[in-house]
């Protein structure tokens, strides 16, 4: 007698973006490598503290990562690159992309997010007014894009929804193509993704790859929490804040991933330094 092997209930049900997901990937079978940093964020905090007081618009730990990241695409090639069919470029501009999550109409969670242009050569303050502007129109359900495809999702049979996504990659990322007409915006994604985990509650996590966005680098950046540290021989209780890494092992190994998370580091613990980029840069 032949019986189902794993015993099951019902289907799951499904938003759009698990939807996508399910069609986009098989089994991991992929060259990544994953890499984590503990940083001390007090220098930070209080570097953003002081800036929310100038500033109009809120300045978060989110718009700081953003500008740190962009400096590091700006200061490595080889993070700031993409792979286009067998050959790896060195890509323009240091563009990120945030993910962001909302709520839709059925009361369902979709992810979703917003590409800022240029991080490295923006301030931050810059940056954090791009980004919730952006982000206010996805959460509010009226982004164009997104609802475009959500609505071609919906319509689709699931054994389509795979042949849809891997043919527009293929024209996207493969012929290097790209038209209005495809519903989606130009180059959406960018050089690399910023996805905040922390304001879940949660220490670290590693964000898989998706095929179709073509970045080379995920970050992932978990709550602030309190750990042992050591300062002048001593230990001591302190902050700290992990940032998670996957990176693409095809164009990044692991000595430009140490490069990259020294320069990383270099700017995230001492903030000073990003203004003396900018007055350098200017």
């Amino acid at each position: 007698m032949i019986r189902q092997n794993i015993k099951v209930l019902k289907p799951l049900k499904m938003n759009m973006w698990r939807k996508v997901a399910l069609n986009s990937w098989n089994r991991p079978n992929e060259p990544v490598i994953y890499s984590k940093v503990t940083l001390r964020p007090e220098k930070a905090l209080a570097y953003l503290k002081e800036l929310n007081k100038t500033n109009e618009v809120k300045i978060t730990m989110t718009h700081f990562l953003g500008k740190v990241c962009g400096i590091v695409l700006k200061r490595h090639e080889d993070i700031n690159s993409t792979i286009l069919y067998k050959k790896a470029y060195v890509r323009k501009g240091s563009d990120i992309f945030f993910h962001v999550s909302h709520i839709d109409e059925d009361g369902k969670e979709n992810l979703s997010g917003v590409k800022v242009d240029d991080c490295g050569d923006k301030s931050i303050a810059e940056i954090a007014t791009e980004l919730n502007r952006e982000a206010k129109v996805v959460k509010t359900g009226n982004d164009v894009t997104f609802n475009k495809i959500k609505k071609i999702m919906k319509l689709t049979p699931m054994f389509l929804v795979n042949t849809i996504v891997r043919v527009t990659a293929y024209i996207q990322y493969r012929l290097n193509l790209w038209s209005p007409a495809f519903g989606t915006k130009q180059d959406s994604f960018g050089s690399m993704m910023i996805t905040n985990i922390g304001s879940l509650g949660i220490e670290e996590a590693f964000v898989p790859f998706s095929h179709y966005t073509n970045v080379n680098s995920i970050i992932d950046f978990g709550k602030t929490f309190e750990a042992p540290v050591v300062e002048n021989g001593e230990v001591k209780v302190g902050l700290s804040i992990n940032a998670c890494w996957t990176l693409d092992h095809r164009v990044i190994d692991g000595s430009n991933a140490a490069k990259m998370l020294e320069t990383f580091r270099h700017f995230f613990e001492s903030p000073e330094n990003i203004d003396l980029y900018d007055q350098e840069n200017s």
